[in-house]
């Protein structure tokens, strides 16, 4: 009965200590894990709270790519409209010159030779203006809506632009409407007579009026974009902000949390040992 009682007392410190060991040695292994990810376990509350979060910043990065993508094509568009009205003001200068009647016949052809070579370069400004592979200012963009889908109402913005070509500027050869209804044919602009140039000069200034109204357009598009972008930038980061703070993960905190289990592991191992030399000594004298 003795020998059985120490047996039995040996055996429960044994045990304890094989609980002890396994407990720290769990502790040990998701210490070690949780300093490898460099981030802490979280509850199901913050689990939660990080789902929804990501959620929210998933859907407000596609929103500010949408937006992003819309805002490079209309400065791309800019861009286009910019040089356009650029070539209509050299065109308009060369006209006022050439409305004077006393302009000698080798000037005239200076002028027109000019004249004629910008006209065909803003011809092909307008038609070789496009964004990832869609043509802006030829015409056939007509208007499209940005969906801007955000977190709360999803917002809808128009875009239009116009056909800057020289046919969508009344600039080329087409056919008018006049008051009577009788179909009107108008000849390209050019400046081979002081009465041509006249016209050319009129023409070009409601060409003019079309382009600076078109990029006033395109601007205030693009300012709206770039207050979404800023927005929805703040938005990200806000977002971001706090799925770090849940995540915050404090290493050296970990790394002594660490050692402490690392400690404990070691203690009942010893204990174990000595529990098994013990309960050898024991059962040698009582042998003996």
């Amino acid at each position: 009965m003795e020998k059985r009682g120490i047996r039995m007392n040996l055996s429960g410190i044994t045990a304890k200590a094989h609980t002890q060991y396994a407990l720290a040695t769990r502790e040990v292994e998701n210490s070690m894990r949780r300093i490898a990810e460099g981030r802490p376990d979280l509850n199901s509350g913050d689990k939660a709270r990080v789902g929804r979060m990501n959620t929210t910043l998933s859907m407000l990065r596609l929103a500010n790519s949408t937006v992003k993508q819309s805002q490079d094509l209309l400065e791309t568009a800019e861009s286009g409209v910019s040089s356009i009205n650029n070539v209509l003001t050299r065109l308009r200068e060369i006209a006022v010159q050439s409305s004077n009647e006393d302009l000698t016949t080798e000037t005239r052809e200076g002028l027109t030779d000019e004249f004629n070579a910008l006209v065909r370069e803003l011809d092909y400004v307008a038609k070789n203006t496009s964004y990832d592979g869609v043509e802006l200012l030829d015409g056939t963009f007509g208007d499209r809506d940005v969906v801007i889908e955000g977190t709360g109402e999803t917002e809808t913005i128009n875009i239009e632009l116009s056909d800057l070509t020289l046919d969508g500027l009344k600039l080329s050869a087409h056919t008018e409407i006049d008051g009577q209804g009788n179909e009107v044919q108008v000849s390209a602009v050019s400046i081979d007579s002081a009465g041509d140039a006249d016209d050319a000069l009129a023409r070009i200034d409601a060409a003019i009026a079309t382009t600076q109204a078109e990029a006033s357009d395109v601007t205030s598009k693009i300012e709206r974009f770039n207050f979404t972008i800023s927005h929805l930038g703040n938005m990200i980061t806000m977002n971001e902000e706090s799925i770090a703070t849940i995540m915050d993960f404090d290493e050296a905190a970990e790394m002594a949390a660490l050692a402490d289990y690392q400690i404990r592991q070691q203690t009942a191992i010893a204990i174990m040992s000595q529990a098994q030399q013990l309960s050898q000594t024991v059962m040698q004298l009582l042998q003996g």
